[in-house]
């Protein structure tokens, strides 16, 4: 398979995805379908289950699970918003794209077509993964750990790139979508941090119980959950370390390093 096969499998793909949703703005004719209101059915249901799980939280530990959910909602409307708002930018900005890195450079050098090659390759792997990840947000969402996984990963990479548009295009939506994510991960953060005050709370708890008052039979028990009250139950990222304020500082700062990099590179460049 040459690079202009890839490259439309790419485009096909996308354009399959983008209509499946009701929003194929690379089609320069599209208009609103009946598949674009029911994505805003769903986001509006979404909102209004979001909105109850608020109301009938019984706790803190709760009431931070659905504000976690809160930003989800506000990244899925304001992307639904610009996309309706600014519809016919999207197939012009697609065209210069694809200008730039593939119609361009098709009568270029050997080396330059290898490098059009594993471009598009890599455009296309990203967006099947992310495809994926979207289509199975219903098992995701079931799983509360693994749409933590999701949430600060994807808030993470959000953050930095719309930190580089901020500075590259000063277009006003990077800027609302920098906020929303910013927003879910310092939640999740929260969240993270009230998890260990409670464990360390509860902790003080069981070693101020008179044990010694206590029968044989509830000194074994007693003895349990003390052992157990040593190994709380945390919320985790692997290779970061538990998921607390201190964490969201060390990921604010590796977001900050990224972007930094990226931004010497494109001084470098100029």
């Amino acid at each position: 398979m040459d690079v202009a096969e890839k490259f439309y499998q790419y485009e096909h793909y996308f354009c399959i995805l983008c209509d499946t949703i009701g929003f194929n703005v690379l089609d320069k004719a599209w208009k609103k379908t009946y598949r674009t209101y029911t994505s805003i059915f769903l986001c509006f249901q979404y909102f209004c289950w979001m909105v109850w799980s608020l109301i009938i939280a019984s706790d803190t530990f709760e009431l931070l699970k659905s504000l976690s959910f809160l930003g989800f909602f506000f990244q899925c409307s304001l992307k639904m918003y610009y996309t309706i708002a600014d519809a016919p930018l999207y197939g012009i900005c697609y065209d210069r794209m694809k200008q730039a890195i593939y119609a361009g450079h098709t009568n270029g050098t050997p080396e330059q077509k290898s490098v059009i090659e594993r471009i598009v390759v890599l455009v296309v792997l990203f967006t099947k993964i992310t495809s994926v990840l979207y289509s199975s947000s219903l098992i995701i969402f079931s799983l509360y750990p693994l749409y933590m996984y999701f949430v600060v990963g994807s808030c993470s990479i959000s953050i930095m790139f719309n930190l580089f548009l901020a500075l590259t295009t000063d277009w006003y939506a990077t800027y609302s979508f920098m906020f929303i994510s910013w927003f879910q991960l310092f939640v999740f953060s929260l969240l993270g941090t009230v998890m260990q005050v409670m464990n360390d709370r509860l902790y003080g708890y069981i070693c101020n119980l008179p044990w010694y008052m206590l029968p044989s039979e509830e000194q074994l028990r007693f003895k349990f959950m003390l052992g157990r009250s040593q190994i709380p139950a945390e919320m985790v990222i692997r290779s970061v370390g538990p998921l607390n304020m201190e964490t969201f500082t060390d990921i604010m700062q590796k977001i900050y390093s990224a972007f930094a990099m990226m931004y010497s590179f494109l001084a470098d460049l100029n």
